[in-house]
């Protein structure tokens, strides 16, 4: 397409005809006069009809070529709206009377359509917006924004998006007063284990005080007055089901939540076999969760344990028979932790061991050639980045080129590096690359410059420039990165749009690592992305952490280099742990490749590694916390050894011979209750259908609030959720967002900005092309008129 202000060609491939029917009528021109008369004379008249049968060619070409004249028309149709009003229980807290919203649209001569929506308990919003929605056409909701079941609303503001449909709602207030309350915790415990359970107490248009009684199995443990919104407490249990109770005492709309019901199933504590020929503070620290059998040797039968410890053991210590007995421990679903130190490993002979085929990790130094590493690193220097930090007058942006310059200087100089801005300008486009994918070394200082020279230039605009560094590294062979370093703040919208693309560059093996930086950074939707795109979120000031995946060792400082490092959040194990401790020493080991790499030295060192063989599962780490690591003892690092057993062990329900999942009842709610066991349960008043071997099903629809017996087991039933999330949802707006919604505080904000909406510019293309072929015949028609008269005089 060519464009001249409002004058487009279509089709200006069609104009390159012009040159080859010039060249022919040339020929032709000059062949005929040149045998009919004498070149000279007829020198001035060969040149007049050559120039016009060119024009008369171009004219006709160009008609051929698809020429339009685009002009631009705003039409302003009679809009109209739709009002949802959500008529379930938990909207008796708000004035259901929208006539005065109504009635101030209306006065803007906006249609209004009512439809009420949702009765009593069920509140159903993102399917009946569904219902509902139509291309074009907005919509506007009277609702808390709260939905108890169906579609979710983030989705459907998506595919209202597609359907250039927005969601609006009204901001409104509640005007009655309600209270409710629940517990939070787990609901499967190890007896005498301490667990934390948190009492939530969500008010609505009141902050006084109220009065919270906690019963536990009819004991009172606690009554006190509170304003607080949460109050923590620990308990320990012993075998059994345990029955929780929270009360609070308040004048409100809603009586039935009030009041609380919790049971909590109780597990005999698993049984766990620790060998070792040590002693070991290992052992206090496991017989404090755990049931705890020592020996020195690994016995004949393992049935009854959960997990096997292997502390410090040498191979030549373990016979070919006693590790089949361990295969075939673990193959059953059972855990296996081998525990490093001076008689294991490396020190332990375990290369000359068939221990080696069932571990994680193999013993040495891998003797593999050095992968590639790609990495583009993306910069947000849109508008979200011009925020200030108060303290320092300093601006993201220029915090964010700082980290990158840092970053920079952190990657290998063999590495292949790309850089690019995260921004979209006034004219649409972006975002743009910095510098193209290419080995580092030689273009150092040149980038370090062009990163300096940054500036803030328009949107930020993170899921497009996701898609470009996905194309600058799809067709590179080796390891695939990509950095981002922003403060996350963007729409709804947009966040959707980045999680979505960074869920389809994990596909095709690209890594994501996030730079978080400024006091308001948005930290849980960066760890979001991160752990989606199966990589790591960092604080502004972690950024060296880059190091271990992306730098030269040897520029580590020596101090930092025996630092554990979680390598890997996104695992049970390691998810929201940062254990701060130095080790003195480890086993030189390497992760296999069906093994997952969790926690390194900031060197790289692994030092805890885990994969899974058959139906269980299998742990190595290669240092030991007697002699190397004694900081693994103490009481905030502890965790990651406990929650690395947790792993292990999976369930401790896992080795009886009928095991019951019991979901959360809630009143006038339909549940399903799991009964695994080889034969149903009898004499029950719910009927069990068989889902799978030895899995059965069934559903329970409880009607009365309590706690009640279910197949001879305490369970406890709650008041519907309808009553959970009372008032206004503070995070409708955001939602609405992605649609492109607003929230309106009254009607004529409303009127005005659905008027707005339907005020839409037309391109109008308007065909010229017989303009040109009309051209085209006058000066046709001039040319023999000219031929005639010409000729006319040469005879006289």
């Amino acid at each position: 397409m060519i464009r001249i202000s409002n004058f487009v060609i279509e089709k200006p491939e069609n104009l390159l005809l012009m040159i080859p029917l010039i060249i022919v009528f040339f020929l032709l021109i000059y062949k005929r006069f040149y045998k009919s008369y004498n070149i000279q004379s007829r020198k001035f008249y060969r040149f007049f009809l050559l120039i016009s049968k060119s024009i008369i060619i171009g004219l006709l070409i160009v008609s051929l070529a698809y020429p339009v004249v685009i002009r631009y028309k705003t039409t302003d149709q009679n809009p109209k709206v739709t009002i949802l009003i959500d008529n379930s229980s938990s909207m008796k807290l708000f004035d259901s009377d929208i006539s005065h919203f109504k009635g101030e649209i209306e006065k803007n001569n906006i249609f209004v359509k009512k439809m009420i929506i949702n009765t009593g308990e069920i509140t159903n919003l993102g399917t009946e917006i569904l219902k509902n929605l139509e291309p074009e056409k907005d919509l506007i909701l009277y609702s808390d924004g709260y939905s108890n079941s169906g579609a979710s609303l983030e989705d459907v503001s998506l595919i209202a998006a597609d359907m250039n449909s927005a969601i609006h709602a009204i901001n409104i207030l509640p005007e009655k007063k309600d209270t409710s309350i629940l517990i939070e915790g787990p609901d499967k415990v190890i007896s005498n284990v301490e667990n934390e359970y948190i009492i939530t107490i969500n008010r609505v248009n009141h902050e006084g005080d109220v009065n919270l009684r906690f019963i536990v199995d009819d004991k009172l443990i606690f009554e006190k007055k509170t304003n607080k919104a949460k109050i923590k407490t620990n308990l320990s249990f012993s075998q059994g089901v345990h029955r929780l109770k929270a009360q609070i005492s308040k004048k409100d709309l809603f009586k039935k939540n009030n009041i609380f019901y919790k049971t909590v199933s109780v597990a005999q504590k698993p049984e766990i076999l620790l060998v070792t020929s040590q002693d070991t503070s290992l052992s206090d620290l496991v017989s404090e969760y755990y049931i705890l059998s020592k020996k020195e040797s690994i016995p004949d039968n393992l049935d009854r344990y959960y997990t096997v410890i292997l502390n410090d053991i040498s191979g030549d210590d373990i016979s070919e028979d006693e590790v089949e007995s361990l295969e075939e421990f673990v193959a059953e679903g059972n855990g296996l932790f081998v525990i490093g130190g001076r008689n294991s490993f490396d020190y332990g002979n375990y290369n000359q061991s068939v221990l080696s085929s069932l571990l994680p990790v193999g013993i040495g130094t891998p003797k593999k050639k050095k992968d590639v590493v790609n990495i583009v690193i993306g910069i947000d220097s849109g508008v979200s980045g011009s925020g200030k930090i108060e303290s320092e007058n300093v601006q993201f942006i220029d915090i964010q080129k700082a980290l990158s310059i840092d970053v920079v200087n952190t990657i290998a100089g063999d590495s292949n590096v790309g850089v690019i801005e995260l921004f979209t300008d006034m004219s649409g486009d972006g975002p743009f690359i910095i510098s193209k994918l290419s080995k580092l070394q030689p273009k150092k200082v040149e980038l370090t410059d062009k990163i300096s020279k940054i500036k803030i230039k328009g949107i930020s605009n993170i899921h497009e420039g996701i898609i470009l560094a996905r194309d600058m590294l799809k067709l590179e062979r080796g390891s695939k990165n990509l950095i981002l370093i922003t403060d996350g703040n963007i729409g709804a919208y947009d966040q959707k749009n980045t999680l979505m693309n960074i869920r389809s560059i994990v596909d095709e093996g690209i890594k994501t690592y996030i730079i978080g930086v400024g006091q308001d950074a948005d930290i849980e939707f960066l760890k979001n992305v991160a752990r989606e795109g199966n990589g790591r979120y960092f604080q502004t000031d972690q950024s060296n952490r880059l190091n271990i995946f992306f730098g030269d060792m040897e520029n580590i400082p020596a101090e930092d280099k025996r630092e554990l490092f979680i390598y890997d959040t996104n695992h049970f194990i390691t998810n929201k742990i940062e254990p701060e401790l130095e080790l003195l020493g480890f086993n030189s080991v390497y992760p296999k490749s069906n093994a997952r790499l969790l926690a390194t030295t900031m060197q790289g060192d692994p030092i805890l590694t885990v994969s899974r063989y058959g139906l269980g599962r299998i742990a190595a780490l290669s240092t030991n916390p007697d002699i190397w690591a004694s900081s693994l003892y103490t009481k905030q690092n502890s965790a990651f050894l406990i929650r690395t057993m947790n792993w292990l062990i999976e369930s401790p329900e896992r080795k009886l011979e009928t095991i019951v999942n019991f979901p959360e009842f809630h009143v006038n709610t339909s549940s399903s209750i799991i009964y695994k066991a080889k034969n149903p349960p009898e004499n029950t008043e719910i009927d069990f259908f068989e889902e799978e071997d030895n899995v059965f099903k069934a559903y329970y629809y409880p009607e009365k609030q309590g706690f009640s017996y279910l197949i001879n087991m305490t369970i406890a039933v709650n008041y519907n959720q309808e009553y959970e999330n009372l008032g206004f949802n503070p995070e409708l707006e955001k939602i609405l967002e992605i649609s492109g919604g607003k929230l309106f505080s009254d009607g004529k904000e409303a009127a005005q900005i659905l008027k707005t909406d339907t005020k839409t510019e037309v391109q109008l293309n308007t065909d010229v092309s017989w303009i040109f072929i009309a051209a085209a015949l006058i000066i046709y028609l001039v040319e023999i008129t000219a031929r005639k008269t010409y000729e006319i005089k040469s005879r006289r």
